[in-house]
């Protein structure tokens, strides 16, 4: 707009002219050129413009009555016309002033043509001062309309040929003349610029407006106590500023921006605005505030440099509250100040995303520093990058890490909806949430749900590693490359390694799925007993099914399964070792304990105990009788000989009894003492 205002302004500056004392005239002018020529001249500074000519030829006035006068101006140096002064007016001998009651000059372009007018009344140079005055208004406009400038009395000064308005200064710019038909609609665009005064320096080619200063267009309004334009001596913009109380409000977006000062730049690949002082911005609900402040008018955008800050409504209750993984209906969000997104970076650059209609969404980005905090919940990220656009989507890069409570989250990038709580991280993605946090949900009041909680320390956390995450709808996968980790404070209490792990959650932990390759660690405790145990598990497949209690409900294992439980008494110099392989194994947990209602393995079953062991097809388990029960060509492996081709083998481990169903083979090996020191029992069918 400043741009689009001085070039058809100030398109070039007239060279001074030589003064002479100047008489009333008419017909052709006197030789020499008189001192109100050049004072008009000089006041008519705005000098030639580019816009279209009006069809008005500089041929010879004809006679005129007493008191008017037609005074042709000529390039100095040349008899090229360039302007033409006429009106009415007198000579005071008194006061050696020049009267005039009316006065019009009419610029030339380089054919001879006009192509602006400026016209005024009683209008008075006094030559001892050398100043022309009038308290009268004066109008500048192009031949086509255009270019107008209007204001009431103004001030001439002769020695150095500023000019002053001093009231109720107009400047309007348009970008097509009145009478064309507009070819789309933006092109009826227009600039008004309106102040209480308005000065030209001469020699420093500088053009000022004074008070209640206000720039606008279809689009912005500029608002400011003082707007100076500095032009160089080729006539284009050097700078433009703006002081005291800038504000700059963006009609179409509904924003404004406030200063103390503001500078106008514009070059081939640019033209923006930059304001210090405070800046701030808003469109009502949104915030901004930085050290520095540039409007982008190419791009459309604002960037905020220098402890940029941003403040964004959170339009609804979850906000940033990440790795809560409860899929309960989002209450409104509470209306008062803290209910606020706050983002923080040394640059923070904001954008209007295109729509139809509605109110206007923007994309920030904030670089360098990044730190965005949920002010009413008070989840925080950081990073070096962070895009938010006006669909709610938040991504972070550069090492970003996602704090909410006691949960963290951090990897390469991560991605978050506030609307609907999805969130995706890649590149060695980390999370660590509480281990209660999983127990939590509406039925937290029952015995059951007070024993699982009795049994979680406050300080037992949760740590998966993988190299991504996705989570939507209550449900987290993590790959590839995953390890989780059972911690108690920073001791290690079991590990999970695997491929892919599967988390679905909706208001309490509802199940887990694992697969490829799982390594499952149970790290060394204490029993009640005295005894110390620790498990190990391999398998291909594994899922795990949780009561709304927060207990285990099924178990499944599938593929290759192997697992080695390891157990010591306290009084045990070594520990006991039980390993089970099989195809798959499949365990029923109580309803509101841990104890096993009831195991089932399949598919090449193998059961060891130091040296001893069992083959079947099938195997089955309780914590209640504390009995395996071998079906499917059973095979029992002793020190003493091996048992086969009985229907159905029951062992008793605790006690180390076999239980023989059907008819049988045993081989037994040569005994010391007796033939009969196994223990074993047969039942007949």
């Amino acid at each position: 707009m400043i741009n689009t205002i001085s070039n058809t302004l100030f398109m070039r500056r007239n060279k001074p002219f030589n003064s002479a004392l100047l008489r009333p005239l008419s017909g052709k002018p006197p030789p020499r050129r008189s001192r109100f020529q050049s004072v008009l001249v000089a006041v008519a500074f705005i000098s030639t413009s580019h816009a279209s000519p009006a069809q008005t030829d500089g041929t010879a006035q004809p006679a005129q009555p007493p008191g008017a006068f037609t005074v042709p101006v000529y390039e100095e140096g040349s008899s090229r016309l360039i302007a033409v002064l006429h009106g009415n007016g007198r000579f005071d001998l008194k006061t050696s002033r020049q009267v005039l009651d009316t006065v019009q000059v009419d610029y030339r372009d380089a054919l001879g043509k006009t192509n602006m007018v400026m016209s005024g009344k009683n209008c008075i140079y006094d030559f001892k001062s050398k100043t022309a005055v009038s308290s009268e208004p004066l109008r500048v406009a192009t031949g086509d309309e255009r270019l107008q400038l209007e204001g009431i009395g103004f001030v001439w000064y002769q020695t150095n040929k500023n000019l002053v308005i001093s009231n109720d200064v107009r400047t309007i710019v348009r970008k097509r003349a009145p009478a064309t038909a507009p070819i789309h609609e933006q092109n009826d665009e227009s600039i008004e610029l309106r102040a209480d005064r308005f000065a030209f320096d001469y020699n420093s080619n500088q053009l000022s407006y004074f008070g209640h200063v206000k720039l606008q267009d279809s689009q912005f309004e500029v608002a400011c106590d003082t707007l100076t334009i500095r032009r160089s001596a080729t006539n284009t913009i050097e700078e433009v500023h703006a002081t005291g109380g800038v504000v700059v409000s963006n009609r179409l977006e509904r924003s404004v921006t406030t200063a103390q000062t503001a500078s106008y730049v514009f070059r081939d690949n640019e033209e923006r605005l930059e304001l210090l002082g405070h800046p701030r911005w808003t469109d009502g609900t949104r915030k901004g505030e930085a050290e520095r402040f540039d409007i982008d008018r190419r791009h459309n955008s604002l960037v905020a440099s220098g402890q940029a800050r941003v403040t964004i409504p959170r339009t609804n209750a979850r906000g940033l509250a990440i790795l809560d993984f409860a899929s309960r209906p989002v209450a409104p969000a509470p209306t008062n100040a803290a209910n606020v997104i706050e983002v923080r970076a040394d640059f923070l650059r904001i954008e209007p995303r295109a729509q139809a209609q509605g109110p206007t969404n923007y994309t920030f980005l904030a670089e360098t520093n990044v730190s965005i905090v949920d002010v009413a919940s008070g989840a925080r990220a950081t990073a070096e990058r962070a895009v938010f656009g006006g669909n709610s989507v938040l991504e972070l890069v550069g090492t970003p890490v996602w704090t909410s409570g006691k949960r963290t989250l951090r990897a390469g990038m991560l991605s978050y909806d506030a609307t609907t709580g999805a969130f995706s991280a890649q590149t060695n993605a980390f999370v660590r949430f509480p281990l209660l946090s999983l127990t939590q949900s509406s039925a937290s009041n029952t015995p059951a749900v007070a024993r699982t909680m009795a049994s979680i320390g406050t300080n037992d956390y949760i740590e998966i590693h993988s190299d991504e995450i996705a989570y939507r709808d209550g449900r987290a996968v993590f790959r590839p490359a995953v390890k989780a980790i059972w911690l108690n404070e920073n001791a290690v209490l079991c590990t999970l390694t695997c491929a892919e792990l599967v988390v679905t959650y909706s208001n309490c932990l509802e199940r887990l799925d694992a697969h490829g390759g799982i390594v499952f660690d149970r790290e060394p405790y204490l029993q009640e007993d005295g005894t110390t145990v620790d498990m190990h598990i391999e398998c291909d497949r594994m899922s795990l099914k949780v009561r709304p209690e927060g207990v285990p409900d099924r178990l499944g294992l599938d593929g290759n399964v192997v697992a080695t439980l390891h157990e010591r008494p306290a009084a045990a110099q070594k520990p006991t070792a039980k390993q089970l392989l099989c195809n798959s194994l499949f365990v029923s947990f109580g309803s509101e304990t841990n104890l096993v209602a009831q195991a089932e393995a399949s598919g090449k079953v193998l059961l060891r105990q130091q040296d001893r062991s069992a083959r079947a097809d099938h195997a089955r388990y309780s914590d209640s009788t504390r009995k395996v029960v071998l079906t499917g060509n059973p095979v029992i492996t002793l020190p003493e000989g091996t048992i086969s081709g009985a229907s159905e083998v029951c062992w008793e481990p605790a006690a180390g009894r076999y239980t023989v169903s059907g008819k049988f083979l045993s081989r037994w090996k040569r005994l010391l003492l007796s033939t009969n020191l196994s223990g074993l029992t047969t039942r007949k069918p």
